[in-house]
């Protein structure tokens, strides 16, 4: 069976970079359980986004891979094994990925119970709005309360999870109110979700899903079964383009309130847990980014083929300059708050 560590450095390293760099950098005992966590959902949101599999098969997929997480005994494993030996449309890296799907399930076994039920929490939540996805679109989200309830699903509950395991397992954070800071840990997750949303609008209405209310009006188009059809290009048909900059506007305001949040999560953990405070410095500053990206190309904003993304060497360079600045409280404040208030700045020159 496979290593905690290899699994680790050959999987997740060749299906996420970016959440990769995050879960290298945090202490062994908190890296366990969060690298096992991830690896489990990113197998789930593999089933749920392959696109030549028919979405109720998807479906079904998806619900199996919850009752293996529920069961964690030897005829589960067997059963994960059997169900996961598939490659059709995906890449080389999600095929290992689903591979090794059965061995995380021993591993997450072996955890202690408190860590153990966590992920075991966390990841079938995730699996619950991968299951919203399915089930609910083609179709568009018409009430903030829906958007808001799907950042938690697939993003927000990851923040509560977060906050127990590094409460349980650093002693540095024993005097930290975890409940507290497990409900700014949701508004975390969910800063970084909407980021996501805004992003990939292009992609999500090309693949018939409106995440953001009131960015495509009624009718919301029927694509279905039609020769060739294009989702995009029916959307876009529809699309409420007198507010599309307020939208853009207002959802980037809702995100920055989210990231005042985040901000403060990260303060909060000790200057001399730097590698925490690390794993979360680097998601924060890559979505702030990214937001401010947004607002500067906002009339490319939903251009078919535009993509928005900061530059890898941005990343690098960034990674390089918050090393020594996460021992320095004051100064990371100064350097998070001015990419806040760049995106700010970009958010009221839309409206």
């Amino acid at each position: 069976m496979a290593s905690q560590n290899g699994i680790l450095t050959s999987v997740l390293k060749r299906v996420s970079r970016a959440f990769y760099l995050s879960m290298r950098i945090l202490p062994d005992g908190v890296r366990q359980p969060i690298s096992l966590g991830y690896l489990l959902a990113r197998a789930a949101d593999t089933v749920a986004d392959t696109p030549n599999i028919e979405a109720a098969e998807r479906l079904r997929r998806l619900q199996r891979l919850q009752v293996y997480i529920r069961n964690l005994d030897a005829e589960h494993f067997l059963m994960a094994q059997e169900a996961c030996a598939w490659t059709e449309g995906v890449t080389p890296g999600e095929a290992k990925l689903m591979q090794v799907f059965p061995q995380a399930l021993e591993l997450t076994a072996q955890l202690d119970a408190e860590d153990r039920g966590d992920v075991q929490q966390v990841v079938t939540t995730l699996i619950s709005g991968m299951v919203l996805d399915l089930s609910f679109f083609p179709g568009r989200f018409t009430e903030n309360v829906q958007l808001d309830r799907y950042t938690y699903l697939v993003a927000g509950c990851v923040g509560e999870f977060w906050s127990r395991i590094i409460a349980r397992h650093t002693p540095a954070l024993h005097g930290w109110d975890c409940e507290h800071w497990s409900q700014i840990g949701v508004r975390f997750g969910k800063a970084l979700q909407l980021t996501n949303v805004l992003r990939d609008a292009v992609k999500d209405l090309e693949n018939g899903r409106s995440y953001i209310p009131g960015l495509v009006r009624e009718p919301w188009p029927d694509c279905a079964g039609q020769q060739g059809s294009d989702y995009y290009e029916a959307a876009m048909a529809n699309l409420n383009r007198t507010q599309t900059n307020d939208i853009l506007g207002q959802w980037i305001e809702t995100a920055l309130e989210h990231y005042c949040c985040a901000i403060a999560y990260t303060l909060s953990l000790p200057w001399h847990c730097w590698r925490l405070r690390l794993a979360v410095i680097w998601p924060i500053a890559i979505g702030l980014a990214t937001l401010a990206k947004l607002c500067d190309c906002s009339e490319d904003w939903l251009k078919r083929g535009r993509r928005i993304k900061v530059e890898r060497r941005w990343v690098y360079r960034m990674i390089a300059l918050t090393v020594p600045l996460s021992l320095y409280t004051q100064g990371l404040q100064r350097w998070l708050e001015s990419w806040w208030h760049r995106a700010d700045a970009g958010s009221h020159r839309l409206h």
